[in-house]
């Protein structure tokens, strides 16, 4: 949403769009894309680590004589390992993306990725992006961490085709998850840190939009308008999985939402100060 100030009441959605329209015209909803598109060098980075890493952490536990296959804890640590390393290295296109897609950041408007980044660090220099990738570190490491165990639970429980396989997926997911939870979370929170009903409204949003669109609906419910024999989430089919993908949210987020409470207390990490 889009609000003028804080003491207004939020916008509807067609207002939010009208807003934005207002303010930057129909090429408003594509600030940010080219940005968005260099993300993809995000994947370009981890997958040869994580590949490599692989058959390189074993040879590290057992010994280069040794021929022996990876198994979980070897994949959970390359997987880590190479996340981390990824976020890192192209972290600073985030920062440029979200910068360009702000709308109410008018030093940007109308600028291109080159001159967004030298705007940025002549105006701000580098101390609050690094406060900002230390908030992404935190999160990425700490959720994928401790969701890791849940997610390979679900995967062994909800019996898909390849369990490990959607198990190792999914802490890759978590990581990058668990990293933007952290970065939105510092933005939205700035000052107001002792502000509980922000920091939990901020902490349950992303615990429902990661939970609802992970439940499959049962197979006997027609589509086209869907209509199923009970509500959605109460079919005794998808209990389960809201069960399931609510525990794993839950301690993705929850323990992203705790080691970034303890670091502001510890003062290890800055708020996000408003302008």
């Amino acid at each position: 949403m889009v609000a003028k100030d804080f003491s207004s009441p939020p916008l509807t959605m067609r207002e939010t769009i009208l807003d934005l329209y207002t303010r930057g015209g129909v090429l408003v909803f594509w600030r940010g894309l080219t940005a968005s598109l260099l993300g993809l060098s995000h994947v370009a980075v981890q997958f040869p680590i994580y590949e490599w890493m692989k058959e390189y952490v074993p040879k590290l536990r057992y010994g280069d004589d040794k021929v022996c296959e990876s198994g979980p804890v070897d994949w959970m640590v390359a997987s880590a390992a190479s996340k981390l390393t990824a976020c890192t290295l192209t972290y600073p296109h985030e920062v440029i993306r979200s910068r360009m897609m702000d709308v109410r950041d008018i030093d940007t408007k109308g600028l291109n990725v080159y001159d967004t980044a030298v705007r940025i660090v002549r105006t701000e220099g580098w101390a609050k992006r690094i406060e900002s990738l230390k908030a992404g570190a935190i999160g990425g490491l700490v959720g994928a961490s401790v969701s890791s165990p849940f997610l390979y639970l679900s995967s062994a429980l909800l019996s898909p085709p390849n369990p490990t396989g959607q198990w190792e997926f999914q802490t890759d997911m978590a990581s990058i998850e668990g990293a933007l939870f952290a970065i939105c979370f510092r933005y939205i929170v700035r000052t107001d840190t002792d502000n509980e009903m922000l920091k939990m409204g901020a902490l349950g949003a992303f615990i429902l939009v990661r939970t609802l669109p992970l439940i499959s609906v049962p197979s006997t419910c027609s589509s086209v308008p869907l209509k199923c024999e009970y509500l959605y989430i109460l079919d005794p089919a998808t209990i389960p999985q809201v069960a399931f993908h609510g525990i794993e949210s839950l301690a993705l987020f929850g323990s992203a939402f705790l080691a970034l409470n303890h670091s502001f207390n510890k003062k290890w990490l800055s708020p996000f100060e408003n302008k």
